[in-house]
């Protein structure tokens, strides 16, 4: 938060510079391209402030330097285009979208997108989330496909224009700010509570402020229309709402049914594996291994799950068969896929992002306690510098005894080869040997 709210130069909306400007460069086909207009409509929402599209340019204007090879455009040239661009009263942000692929030059291979903290500019490019980008024999995308296409590019455009606002990766926890080497397939599709009040403050402080619940019903609404139902089940979750139907949740639910004696049998929910996992008798790791599950293999687990924190931050759930697992390590790794918890503000654990739904009470002692173990740290550093700065100021005066002790034996030495000169040459035997009258 110090490193956002600290920076002298910020792109962020003010009086009337309220709006974020797409530049679309080259073609977008209706069948091979996402839809831009979505893409305007979801940057709206989820900053909170204007969008518009601007008219397409075309790739020749914008590459000046050529393409290289033949086919990917340098984002020195795209960045250069954008800072000519005259901004107007309107616009804080001007961000470049494309299907051609980008690199930034000698050294690298390609990038999804690149951004500017301080300047107002990203540029993002889109041809590799298309599957036929890799294949010889391009073939009509299935509706399947064309969703994930347009899923992967709202999060580059959401991770990229972050940037814009001056986020940094996010090191806290599992949240679409990570750095991800550019592909945000594998990010959540969602922001840490650090992110979403660096977003707070970013649009708030001198524009308006963000109704987080009003942008997070918006979102919803959203989600629901591409068919995103795990994302739109996490919101009904993260408001506090009870989740009731088959099509939102998007995972396999028994609700009410009876078996032959006529009991009523719990909820469950089949999730898939990442890796590897261990099974135990109890949630202690201390307790007995009964068993293990290969990776991409399906667990059943209850609907909500009950799920076990330990004191260093894995949380463990139970199986229905027996036995508990590991889902997510201390470090946030998600060792599963994304699953419904008992506790509202934990649910779902998707991608790892279960720590970042800790209770506002959490999240202080937790930050509390990392501010105790930085200021210890600060005081050991200061006491190190300290004793450096004794050891410093030691050597300077062992250097400087050094110093005089060399003058004076100089100046010693030199008297005595002078005093035994003149004996010599007072010495009439001796100058007879050295044949001096």
């Amino acid at each position: 938060m110090r490193s956002l709210t600290r920076r002298s130069i910020k792109a962020w909306p003010h009086a009337t510079y309220d709006t974020i400007n797409i530049v679309p460069c080259g073609k977008f086909t209706k069948d091979e391209s996402p839809p831009l207009e979505k893409l305007r409509e979801l940057m709206e929402i989820w900053f909170g402030c204007k969008c518009q599209l601007a008219k397409p340019v075309s790739v020749e204007d914008v590459a000046v330097d050529g393409l290289v090879d033949g086919e990917q455009l340098l984002v020195r040239n795209a960045s250069n285009y954008l800072k000519r661009l005259r901004p107007g009263r309107r616009i804080f942000a001007n961000i470049m979208v494309t299907m051609v692929d980008l690199t930034p030059g000698e050294g690298w291979n390609f990038v999804f997108g690149q951004a500017s903290l301080s300047e107002g500019w990203g540029v993002f490019s889109f041809a590799r989330f298309n599957p036929n980008f890799y294949k010889y024999n391009s073939k009509p995308l299935t509706e399947k496909q064309k969703s994930a296409m347009l899923k992967r590019t709202c999060k580059t455009m959401v991770h990229e224009t972050g940037h814009i606002l001056g986020f940094k990766h996010c090191i806290y926890y599992s949240c679409v700010m990570n750095g991800s080497n550019g592909d945000h397939e594998v990010s959540p599709f969602k922001l840490c509570p650090i992110c979403l009040q660096k977003l707070y403050l970013a649009i708030g402080t001198n524009y308006k402020k963000i109704d987080l619940i009003d942008r997070y019903e918006k979102l919803q609404q959203f989600y629901l229309k591409c068919g995103w139902t795990k994302q739109a089940s996490w919101i009904d979750a993260r408001l506090g709402k009870t989740v009731a139907t088959e099509e939102k949740l998007a995972i396999e639910t028994k609700s009410g049914s009876e078996d032959a004696s006529g009991k009523i049998l719990e909820k469950t929910q089949d999730i898939k594996t990442r890796v590897k996992l261990v099974v135990r008798e109890r949630a202690s790791k201390a307790s007995q291994k009964i068993g293990q599950i290969s990776a991409g293999e399906t667990i059943k687990i209850q609907c909500p799950v009950k799920m076990q924190r330990t004191k260093s931050g894995t949380i463990r759930i139970p199986l229905v068969n027996g036995g508990w697992v590991t889902a997510q390590t201390k470090s946030g790794k998600a060792l599963v896929e994304e699953y419904v918890c008992e506790i509202h503000e934990n649910t779902p654990c998707c991608d790892g992002n279960e720590a970042s739904f800790q209770s506002p009470t959490d999240v202080l002692a937790s930050l509390k306690a990392r501010k105790a173990s930085l200021e210890s740290t600060r005081k050991r550093i200061e006491e190190t510098i300290e004793k450096s700065n004794a050891i410093t100021n030691a050597a300077q005066e062992i250097e400087e005894q050094w110093k005089e002790f060399q003058d004076a034996f100089g100046q010693m030495n030199q008297a005595m080869v002078e005093k035994i000169g003149n004996s010599l040459m007072n010495d009439c035997k001796m100058r007879r040997i050295l044949g001096l009258r």
